[in-house]
């Protein structure tokens, strides 16, 4: 490949990385992005149309965008999956080194980007619900529950839990509408307006023996803003 075609070909990647973060840019800004003219963008635009990317144009904006997302080759993930994924990769002990963390995070990104719009969209705010605590290597004990609650919060369902206030104490129910996951020192958390407690409350999961997620229409927690 010639060092022209191949510096076209880096180019014409990168146009298509900017257009999936799903901003909408205008002609000017790409050009200084790539650090070509405009005339070269216009080219570069037409070459990912030929191709089959549906790149858009907004007339009263006049602002290019990605119309749709693109299929994936190779790349096969379940929401679930998907959110669980991520989900380790935020709560990894990486995030320890600086360079590393930010190594990951850009990772996370792309991963995220790649996933289809909807799948995309509850995932963030699956990721928005789990605090991102003091980065560290957690294993859960076996009996505590931590899958069905994160399920719960990705599902954008309430569960109702048993689960004991302290070691002599009786074991409890109450509906938890789920609004915040998080590891901490003394392990895994999960908060939400308790319908026992008539408020807020939150309980360490191993203090959890069973829980029950909700089949209700419309139950979605509150997302709280992401953690700085």
């Amino acid at each position: 490949m010639s060092p022209l075609i191949e510096c076209r070909l880096e180019r014409v990647l990168h146009l298509l990385g900017l257009f999936e973060t799903g901003l909408r840019y205008n002609a000017a800004g790409l050009a200084m992005e790539l650090g070509v003219s405009r005339r070269t963008v216009f080219r570069d635009i037409q070459l990912l149309r030929r191709v089959g990317v549906q790149v858009g144009y907004s007339e009263q904006r006049q602002l290019y965008f990605l119309e749709s997302s693109i299929p994936r080759r190779g790349l096969s993930l379940s929401e679930h999956e998907a959110a669980i994924l991520l989900l380790g990769a935020r709560l990894s002990s990486l995030h320890r080194d600086e360079n590393l963390s930010r190594e990951l995070q850009d990772a996370m990104n792309k991963l995220l980007r790649c996933l289809p719009g909807s799948t995309r969209a509850t995932v963030a705010d699956f990721l928005n619900t789990c605090d991102k605590a003091t980065p560290t290597v957690c294993v859960p004990r076996n009996s505590e529950p931590i899958g069905e609650i994160l399920r719960a919060v990705l599902q954008r369902n309430p569960v109702r839990i048993e689960f004991q206030a302290a070691s002599s104490s009786p074991w409890e129910r109450t509906r938890l509408n789920l609004q915040r996951v998080a590891f901490t020192e003394e392990g895994w958390i999960v908060a939400g307006r308790s319908s026992l407690h008539r408020s807020q409350k939150e309980f360490l999961v191993r203090t959890i023996r069973r829980v029950e997620i909700l089949d209700e229409q419309g139950a979605t927690p509150e997302i709280p803003p992401p953690q700085k």
